[in-house]
């Protein structure tokens, strides 16, 4: 737009501004060309804006046509210029490139604004006159939209000739960015309530869930309290002989977390504001963007068809669910079937590159919560108007499964349209594979480990400290540690030897525990020993909550049929009876133990098959499988053992429930110490 016109528009009197009015919230409407405008069931309302008389199209419409001397007189410059009829309309419909092009938006080109929290700052008069007509001008083209935004056309509605009809359209275009801005503060909004609601359940479940304790808990959330940061905090200060005593005594741990709770609500500890987020730009990074064939997830897809014969879940999957993916987001990808899901497995770098790549310029980001192991963004194709939810995730087989399978079950409550076509899932490779990232982590730390230990890094800090604290010169002891994206590791001593304490980020490991036993042994051809411990579910039967399984067999369970893991030797099994662990209750030897990608095939009838099978499993989790398959392909000695968390089908597999309680400890067995014993052993 020339800078004289600018100047004039910006000087015209209030009279000449245009004017947007809201009306009521419609679901059905009909545009000024008499086509019927029908919102999908379960959508956001829509506003139908109306179309003023005057002073909206002829300033703006037909500004190119404005001369000098026209634009000193802005209300005579109006009034010169022929109000356009309905038969005009219809004879030449108008069209977006008849308006001026949208200023920039702030931050990086070609990217919608973040998902700010704040409201938006008042636009200047002429960008105020300038949107109102693109909105204007959207209507008359016949797309639902909201008042003032401005949708990129898809080639369909900029082609010469009347335009199509609105059941023609694609329902993607309906979907512009206001409405996505409105739907990521939403998404923010809930996601930050549902965090409260899980650290306020927390508290007031430790403080014994009475009226005083819940009267503590109001005071310290009106005072500004970070309920998350007080309570996880807390959990990290407390010294394991802390945690031990607390456990024995629970009213001393009340006392001492309503004391703190207290101090707290005195001197809150708020969190810092967060930096208003900006737009997400293309990226660096390779793109592979290699679309994985939908056939490999036939197996949820069955799982599905099982599932909804059978009418339940193992668990409580609505929340499980909705900790990752808020309820409006789960109900506007219902109400818009054009809307795809595209997972995208690698770096969050390389997944943006890729999703650009794809034509996805346009891109918000989403509320992610500490429940939530990847990044969530609404993106838009400009030159198409399709939209879609894009996730960022890890390398590896396991999360693309995992993500695919929240899609693909229903539940209670769940919005009408739900669960989402499989054809509408996407999943593509951005970026390296876990193992080449993991070895890159080894080779820069200067790493070739003799002893590996995946999971439970705690446990073994906890006892080589203790080993510290008893004086003399302990046998092990700590001498490095490092902590990247990926990965976080402790580095202890044994003489010559280290051993390797790792963390794999994000929680859950899945197959990428597995991609770490090959970077390791990738390093060198000399003997290596695997250690891995963590938690597992029961199937029922003998094992039960906070029980100590070491299996014997290991299997890949995702569908309804195992698929054994051979040459895979867990020598735990011989170290637990030479230690006489096996005499103790609740440890149990040699059980046969299954690995799923993600825990939402538990369903019904994966319990039914693999619970009451030719060949039942004990117990179940994520990533022994892998571990078992990588040690035994890389002639690594193996040691594995689980700690019982839940039991499937069962009150106590209720994530409603299990979420808000301390995670259960192994009465039987101290796992530190356990692990020490195969260390010393494999050394």
């Amino acid at each position: 737009m020339p800078l004289w016109t600018l100047c004039a528009l910006l000087s015209a009197r209030p009279a000449a501004a245009a004017k947007v009015v809201e009306a009521p919230p419609i679901q059905t409407s009909v545009n000024p060309r008499g086509a019927p405008v029908v919102v999908p069931a379960g959508a956001p309302s829509l506003q139908a804006p109306s179309l003023p008389t005057a002073g909206l199209f002829p300033t703006v419409v037909n500004a190119p046509s404005l001369t000098p001397s026209a634009a000193a007189r802005p209300q005579q410059a109006a009034a010169a210029v022929p109000q356009p009829s309905p038969q005009a309309l219809q004879a030449a419909p108008l069209t977006p490139s008849a308006v001026p092009a949208l200023p920039a938006a702030e931050g990086k080109a070609g990217s919608l604004d973040a998902a700010d929290s704040t409201p938006q700052p008042k636009k200047p008069a002429a960008r105020r006159l300038i949107s109102g007509a693109k909105a204007t001008a959207e209507v008359l083209a016949g797309a639902p939209r909201l008042p003032g935004a401005y949708l990129p056309q898809t080639p369909a509605r900029t082609q010469a000739g009347p335009p199509r009809p609105m059941s023609s359209l694609a329902p993607a275009a309906a979907v512009d960015a206001v409405t996505l801005r409105a739907l990521a503060r939403t998404d923010r909004r809930e996601s930050r309530d549902f965090v409260r609601k899980v650290y306020r359940g927390r508290l007031l479940k430790e403080l014994g869930g009475t009226s005083e304790a819940a009267t503590a808990v109001a005071a310290a959330e009106e005072a500004g309290v970070d309920l998350e940061t007080f309570f996880e905090g807390r959990e990290r200060s407390l010294s394991e002989e802390r945690r031990r005593v607390e456990a024995a005594r629970p009213q001393e741990r009340r006392s001492a977390l309503a004391e703190e709770l207290a101090l707290a609500t005195r001197s809150p500890r708020r969190r810092p504001a967060a930096s208003k987020p900006s737009g997400l730009g293309p990226g660096d990074g390779s793109a592979a963007g290699t679309s994985e064939d939908l056939g490999t997830l036939g197996y949820v897809l069955e799982q599905r068809r099982r599932y909804a014969a059978s009418g339940r879940h193992t668990f409580s999957i609505r929340p499980y669910i909705q900790r990752k993916f808020t309820p409006s987001l789960l109900a506007f990808l219902a109400a818009h079937p054009d809307v795809g899901v595209r997972i995208y497995a690698g770096s969050e770098q390389a997944g943006l590159s890729a999703l650009a790549k794809d034509g996805f310029t346009e891109r918000i980001a989403l509320e992610s919560t500490r429940w939530t192991n990847f990044s969530k963004v609404l993106a838009r194709d400009p030159a198409t108007g399709k939209t879609a939810l894009a996730l960022l995730a890890p390398a590896g087989r396991s999360y693309k499964r995992s993500l695919s399978a929240h899609f693909l079950y229903t539940y209670p409550d769940a919005p009408p349209g739900w669960p989402l076509d499989p054809a509408r899932i996407r999943v593509f490779d951005a970026g390296a594979p876990a193992a080449v990232d993991f070895a890159a982590v080894l080779a820069e730390e200067g790493l070739d480990p003799d002893v590996v230990v995946i999971g439970n890094p705690e446990q073994l800090h906890g006892k080589v400290a203790e080993l510290g604290a008893a004086g003399g010169k302990p046998w092990i002891g700590r001498v490095g540690g490092f902590r990247r994206p990926e990965l976080a590791g402790t580095v202890y001593a044994v003489g010559e030897r280290r051993v390797l304490s790792v963390k794999i980020d994000p929680y859950l490991y899945g197959d990428r525990a597995g991609e770490l036993v090959r970077a390791a042994a990738a390093r060198s051809t000399k003997p290596r020993t695997i250690i891995f411990t963590g938690t597992a579910g029961s199937l029922g039967g003998e094992v039960g909550l906070r029980d100590v399984v070491v299996p014997g067999s290991f299997a890949r369970t995702d569908g309804t049929v195992g698929r054994l893991v051979s040459g895979a030797r867990n020598l735990a099994l011989d170290l637990f009876r030479r230690l006489g662990l096996d005499r103790l209750s609740g440890v149990h030897l040699d059980t046969p133990h299954g690995s799923v990608d993600s825990i939402l095939f538990e369903d019904a009838a994966w319990l039914r098959s693999h619970g009451d099978g030719p060949s039942p499993l004990e117990t179940v989790e994520v990533e022994a499988a892998d571990v078992a398959e990588a040690a035994a392909a890389t002639g690594s000695r193996f040691y594995l053992f689980l700690r019982v968390s839940d039991v499937l089908d069962s009150p106590q597999a209720d994530y409603a429930k299990t979420d808000l309680a301390p995670r259960p400890r192994g009465a039987a067995v101290d796992r530190g110490e356990a692990m020490l014993e195969m260390i010393r052993e494999s050394l």
